[in-house]
């Protein structure tokens, strides 16, 4: 009797174990237990189409089977946030330097494109002649060197760095369908008599950040930054940090240590903002400049959410 209930007692558990076994292996990667991401992280997108899912505002969309998980899993960040959140460009640079995906060559690109001055000088020869060119008379000079200092430390590891071919790093890039370097291209397009405001307009609706920032130059060549009635436009300065603000809601980085605050407290002496938005509102401009401006920010979303392209100046064919 003794011997048939441990025998029963064995059976019990190895059947536990069996079920056990089987649930694990049924909910593994592929089958319902989030996405699957190898090593080397996302692969490169195939199509405009491809990265609004995947590369957007570094999240993976609605309906990802990652978006939310009850697991400990941490969540691989996209290239484009790591770019965003790196304390040190040159290490993000190192890291991806022999990574050839579109995207890795468009970030590494744009490291070496914000942090060009500290390739030939070391940052102590950069924040000199900083001071040399009369910055030091000026009544936030403190604050602006404290700026420049922030910059040097994310650029100036790059000092002797070899310098390659920027213009061709960003042409392989937009070959290769990655969507900001598609955006610098645009102007050329232009020129070329392509159409170049659809394919804006097609850019626009990704929502990204990084896509809108390098669409700014295009919009100041073609449109003016104007918007709508040309009349009724704020002047163009203001339509500019509109777009600005705008970039601010869709997930650019927007707070007190984003590079864009540290530009304007270096070279402008607009100092102390805490964001953004406070930099527009206390700071830069008067209180009805500011309503012209967020009047033109809401103006600049409702027609990108409504394709109405040509309330902000393009005449898509």
């Amino acid at each position: 009797m003794k011997t048939r209930l441990k025998r029963l007692a064995i059976a019990s558990a190895l059947l536990v174990l069996i079920v056990a076994a089987a649930f694990l292996l049924g909910s593994g990667p592929g089958k319902g237990g989030g996405s699957t991401v190898d090593d080397s992280g996302r692969a490169a997108p195939s199509s405009i189409a491809e990265h609004s899912a995947t590369h957007g505002n570094g999240d993976p969309g609605p309906g990802s089977q990652g978006a939310s998980t009850a697991s400990a899993q941490v969540a691989r960040v996209s290239l484009a946030e790591e770019f965003r959140m790196a304390p040190n460009l040159r290490a993000f640079y190192d890291k991806h330097l022999h990574d050839n995906r579109p995207e890795a060559v468009y970030f590494r690109g744009r490291a070496l494109a914000l942090c060009v001055d500290y390739v030939t000088s070391p940052a102590h020869e950069v924040e000199r002649r900083f001071s040399a060119l009369g910055s030091v008379d000026h009544p936030k000079f403190r604050e602006r060197l404290q700026a420049l200092r922030a910059i040097s430390s994310k650029c100036g590891d790059f000092f002797q760095v070899a310098m390659p071919d920027l213009a061709r790093m960003f042409a392989d890039a937009a070959a290769r369908g990655f969507p900001p370097a598609i955006a610098m291209t645009l102007l050329d397009m232009m020129r070329n008599g392509q159409d170049s405001d659809s394919k804006a307009a097609e850019l626009l609706q990704l929502d990204d950040p990084e896509v809108v920032e390098r669409l700014m130059p295009y919009f100041a060549l073609r449109t003016r930054f104007a918007l709508g009635d040309p009349n009724l436009t704020p002047r163009s300065a203001i339509v500019q940090d509109a777009w600005q603000l705008y970039m601010c809601t869709i997930g650019a980085d927007c707070s007190a240590t984003s590079r864009f605050l540290m530009d304007q407290c270096r070279s402008e002496g607009l100092c102390g903002a805490a964001s953004v938005e406070q930099l527009f509102q206390a700071i830069k401009y008067s209180p009805s400049d500011f309503q012209d401006l967020v009047r033109a920010q809401v103006m600049i979303q409702d027609s990108i959410q409504r394709r109405d392209w040509r309330a902000i100046g393009l005449s898509p064919r």
